[in-house]
């Protein structure tokens, strides 16, 4: 009687194990995502996480042409301190202090410092963050002159029809691009509650961003009041691709990477259906950015040719 139950016991016993490692094994990847995102911004991660998004999340290749924008070179060195606050703090203890992995300084057109730190070299594409939005957005102005967007007053449901659940529904472009949407939005990085990190861990479950973008609701009437809100830029991602019919990796590679004579492929952090997450997660080179900064600086010439339009 009680051999019987005994292997009773041990048959249950090797089945839950058998299932808890199919339901292991099937999970594997998506455990594996959520892990990495929730650890993003640990300590002992952080520098290798920010270097390499692309294994953290997929990615979309944004090619690099043949005509390369060469920096000028010149020579200069950063002064030993800076003032802030009333406080004379020291360059070098503060750059390692931020864990800094690489810094140029582009003066009167020529790259005159250039250095990288904690491992990083001059072909890590570090992500960009909230840089990206003004990749995003400077696309809009693109699509605007090309006349895929009629008026940026209209909106932006006409152009992302997908939206039109969310508190997204019948705002103006332009309060979108001003990040006055009056959406409702958490983004205290250090609430676990909050929007941006639900966001975080939808996306590690493989949630398509559109998704997550039509739980929101709207609060606020659009255009009264500038809130900081990240899927606002998002939203104009939604309007880019339908306003063209291009994706923005292609986009961005046909008007902006490829004229402005990046030397480095870039790549778009991706999410399950493979929409780019142009609200921060762009990764580029450290040069490749200040050739950036540096179009901005020339109202969006380089050298005659007009890539971002100066309007």
């Amino acid at each position: 009687m009680r051999s019987r139950a005994f292997r009773f016991l041990m048959v249950a016993l090797l089945l839950i194990v058998l299932v808890l490692g199919a339901l292991f094994s099937a999970y594997y990847d998506d455990l594996q995502r959520l892990t990495q995102v929730a650890t993003l911004f640990d300590e002992e991660k952080i520098v290798e996480n920010f270097r390499s998004m692309d294994a953290v999340l997929a990615s979309s290749e944004v090619a690099a042409g043949d005509d390369v924008w060469e920096f000028e070179r010149g020579e200069a060195t950063l002064p030993e301190t800076f003032t802030f606050g009333g406080e004379t703090l020291s360059v070098s203890e503060y750059m390692a202090d931020v864990g800094t992995l690489g810094m140029a300084v582009v003066h009167d057109g020529a790259l005159v410092y250039e250095e990288y730190f904690n491992g990083s070299t001059e072909a890590s594409k570090h992500i960009s963050w909230s840089v990206a939005k003004s990749f995003t957005s400077a696309l809009v102005g693109i699509a605007v002159e090309e006349g895929h967007i009629e008026d940026i007053m209209d909106p932006v449901t006409k152009y992302a029809p997908q939206l039109e659940v969310s508190g997204y529904d019948g705002v103006p472009i332009k309060h979108v691009l001003q990040m006055s949407s009056g959406v409702r939005f958490n983004e205290d990085y250090g609430d676990y509650n909050s929007d941006i990190n639900r966001m975080g861990r939808m996306l590690a479950l493989d949630t398509p961003i559109t998704d997550f973008v039509n739980s929101l609701e709207n609060e606020i009437e659009p255009g009264t009041v500038n809130r900081y809100v990240s899927m606002d830029t998002q939203v104009l991602g939604f309007l880019i691709t339908g306003a063209t019919g291009e994706n923005l990796t292609d986009y961005l590679e046909q008007k902006i990477w490829k004229p402005m004579g990046a030397e480095s492929s870039a790549y778009w952090s991706i999410d399950s259906e493979n929409v780019e997450l142009v609200f921060g997660f762009l990764n580029a080179t450290l040069r490749d950015y200040a050739r950036f900064g540096q179009l901005y600086l020339q109202m969006g010439k380089r050298g005659e040719t007009q890539i971002v339009p100066e309007q």
